[in-house]
């Protein structure tokens, strides 16, 4: 499933008092994860690696200049199949380490499109260190996709859904 172009158009919609390039910070939560081999850092399951492929085809027509994961198995498997597709290699951090994934963000071109995934702990973090106000994301949560514009007097967030439904 594709970003319907009316949402992003009216997120877009932005006020007059918006100077320069806008930037856009695509996030999402790892997909679903295998049970724990003890040593904690699962791969992903079969329902995760479909994800990670849903991920790739809705945002196969957004422009992307970085990816950036945790150095954690699961992130980089999600982005995975995105970035064999765009031939981009994801730029891991330390997960616990939210602080330099937020300086790398800050510090990009204006105009620049990012994708982060991260994990249910991390992304209200990393959201509310870039000014939106922080969402709350569930531990079963793996269908989320943020959209975050900076660049206008408030950062503009969207929390929209991707692949297959997954909520009870």
């Amino acid at each position: 499933m594709r970003i319907p172009a009316l949402a992003l158009v009216a997120l877009l919609a932005l006020p007059a008092a918006c100077r320069g390039p806008l930037s856009t910070v695509y996030l999402v939560r790892h997909a679903e994860k295998a049970p724990d081999p003890g040593d904690g850092d699962p791969d992903l399951d079969a329902q995760g690696e479909a994800r990670a492929h849903a991920l790739a085809d809705t945002l196969a027509d957004v422009p992307l200049d970085a990816l950036y994961c945790t150095d954690l198995k699961r992130t980089r498997q999600t982005l995975a199949p995105l970035a064999a597709a765009r031939g981009l290699e994801p730029q891991p951090l330390p997960a616990k380490d939210v602080a330099a994934l937020v300086a790398r963000l800050k510090a990009a071109p204006a105009g620049s499109v990012s994708l982060v995934a991260g994990h249910s702990n991390t992304l209200p973090e990393i959201l509310a260190a870039l000014g939106a106000d922080a969402p709350e994301v569930q531990h079963e949560d793996y269908d989320d996709l943020f959209v975050l514009v900076l660049g206008a007097e408030r950062p503009r967030l969207m929390r929209l859904h991707y692949g297959a439904h997954h909520r009870q």
